[in-house]
């Protein structure tokens, strides 16, 4: 159970993928199968690297929303 979750944590990754496909796409996360293996965390910096490129996909109420 999770005791703590933000709202751009809990994310769906098709959603996500969705909001990266519309931004042009990212020649690192070439499909939906390599963006789920970005979130597999080998530590807290690349968890923070992680949070940090996803957030640029959530900068927009719309993105919010949607």
């Amino acid at each position: 159970m999770e005791l703590h979750l933000h709202l751009e944590g809990a994310i769906p990754l098709d959603d996500l993928w969705t909001l990266v496909e519309e931004r042009g796409g990212d020649p690192g996360v070439p499909s939906p199968e390599a963006l789920a293996a970005r979130f597999a965390y080998h530590d807290f910096a690349h968890f923070i690297e992680t949070w940090v490129w996803k957030n640029r996909y959530l900068d927009s109420y719309r993105a919010f929303e949607f």
